[in-house]
């Protein structure tokens, strides 16, 4: 150093306070965020405020898309995190739609298989209990048994008669 110069001074120190999550999503047990951070949002709350934000658009329809864009730049988001949830707002709203009209699809084929049942029913042969179709096997296989008794009773009866004769 020369004579003339004076050694560089140190900045201040600037003192980070920490201060409330401002994610807006609420505890399961109804309360406020409780989360802390020296940031906008605790780590990984920022996700949280678009999942949030998200089901609030799509599922519940408590809010429209530009209430919750206005949401998240009330708090201090940044742009990347507002296209994160137009993004996702979009998507869901897509898979939502699709789903539904899965449902009716599925609605609908139901409803023609059943109907398609009614109509085979309707055209189907009567068809006899299981219990009476047993019932009426055995009768036939007794009859048999008493014909072939009969049959037999005549031929020994036949054959006695011929010896006797004989």
């Amino acid at each position: 150093m020369t004579e003339n110069t004076t050694p560089a001074e140190k900045p201040a120190k600037v003192v980070k306070t920490q201060h409330p999550c401002k994610c807006g999503v609420p505890t399961a047990a109804g309360n406020a965020c409780s989360g802390v951070t020296f940031a906008t949002f605790a780590p990984g709350h920022d996700q949280k405020a678009v999942g949030y934000l998200t089901r609030q658009v799509v599922k519940e329809g408590k809010l429209t898309t530009e209430q919750a864009v206005e949401q998240l730049r009330k708090v201090g988001a940044s742009d990347v995190l507002v296209g994160k949830l137009t993004a996702a707002i979009a998507r869901e709203t897509k898979a939502s739609k699709a789903k539904e009209a899965a449902k009716e699809q599925a609605a609908a084929a139901r409803v023609e298989k059943a109907a398609a049942r009614e109509a085979a029913k309707a055209n189907k042969p009567e068809v006899k209990p299981k219990d009476e179709a047993k019932t009426e096997f055995a009768r036939a296989q007794a009859a048999k048994v008493k014909e072939d008794l009969a049959a037999k009773a005549q031929t020994t009866s036949q054959s006695a008669e011929a010896k006797a004769n004989a």
